[in-house]
């Protein structure tokens, strides 16, 4: 009966450790590894921005490059990685770094995000 109640233990401890790594990044080739990783969540204000001021007629491309040096770090290490094309594991099955900029950032966003190619 100990050793039941021991490995009934066990198991529910161990399964709880998995599901918390997954979740705080700390297991590699998953999505939020990668979300962590790329700093996405920190990345989405300047993004926003980018494609707020790429919008309007009055900002020429210069007017937000200090956006864009701002995630310049995060964008080089995309490209640098060949993040896009990496395929993860989420908690849907296997993933694409693509398939999670798209949750990340809708279609404007992502063409804010070309823009700022000239300025890396």
């Amino acid at each position: 009966m100990n050793t039941l109640v021991l490995i009934l233990i066990l198991c529910c401890c161990s399964s709880s450790v998995s599901a918390v790594s997954f979740v705080m990044g700390i297991i590699p080739q998953t999505e939020p590894h990668f979300v962590k990783t790329y700093k996405l969540k920190d990345m989405k204000p300047s993004v926003v921005k980018i494609y707020q001021y790429s919008q309007s007629p009055k900002v020429k491309p210069i007017g937000y490059k200090f956006e864009c040096e701002k995630i310049k770090p995060q964008l080089v290490n995309l490209k640098k990685d060949k993040a896009r094309g990496k395929i993860l594991y989420g908690s849907g099955g296997r993933i694409s770094g693509i398939q999670i900029l798209d949750k990340y950032f809708d279609k404007g966003e992502q063409t804010a995000l070309a823009k700022c190619e000239p300025f890396l």
